[in-house]
């Protein structure tokens, strides 16, 4: 029970941690594409420098569908940061995608900019996964526990006495 719940746990927590490493790095003028599912959310992050301000002025990105060159609608995203590696990149406009399909996302700021697209990080629902990784440990420790203390009960009370016979 014990390590089936550190099991879990551990699934739970590395879903999560592979949802924060999901995103491509690209540079302005240099566009990215993606094969996104009907529903995919993203993020478009923009460098930051060591002061956390963008490292340009905000930089201008549009989001395509190439089958059809139509445009996908952005918009602005909260003061969000994402560290890949020792990159700190700060969130810049979220898109969700309508139907399945490959996407373009191309940035311009008039110079050469770092820029990454990711999964849309939602803080309540990454601490919804971090409290059920540790809540899940947590009660498999607890169940494992009580397990323990009521086998060890249940042998103490069957321990026969000096008389020969059980105890009730």
């Amino acid at each position: 029970m014990l390590v089936a719940g550190a099991v879990v746990a551990a699934v739970l927590l590395f879903s999560f941690v592979d949802g924060l490493t999901g995103a491509s790095r690209f540079t302005t003028g240099r566009p990215v594409e993606a094969e996104l599912g009907a529903g995919a959310e993203r993020t478009i992050y923009t460098a930051v420098n060591s002061a956390g301000s963008p490292s340009v002025l905000e930089p201008a990105c549009q989001v395509t569908e190439l089958a059809s060159g139509q445009p996908v609608p952005t918009r602005p995203a909260g003061a969000v940061t994402l560290t890949l590696g020792d990159d700190v990149y700060r969130s810049l406009a979220h898109f969700e995608v309508s139907r399945d399909g490959r996407y373009r996302v191309a940035c311009n700021a008039g110079t050469t900019t770092e820029m990454a697209v990711g999964p849309r990080l939602r803080v309540f629902r990454s601490a919804g996964r971090i409290v059920a990784a540790i809540g899940t440990g947590v009660l498999a420790l607890a169940l494992g526990a009580t397990i323990i203390a009521v086998t060890a009960v249940k042998r103490h009370r069957r321990q026969k006495p000096a008389g020969g016979r059980p105890v009730p």
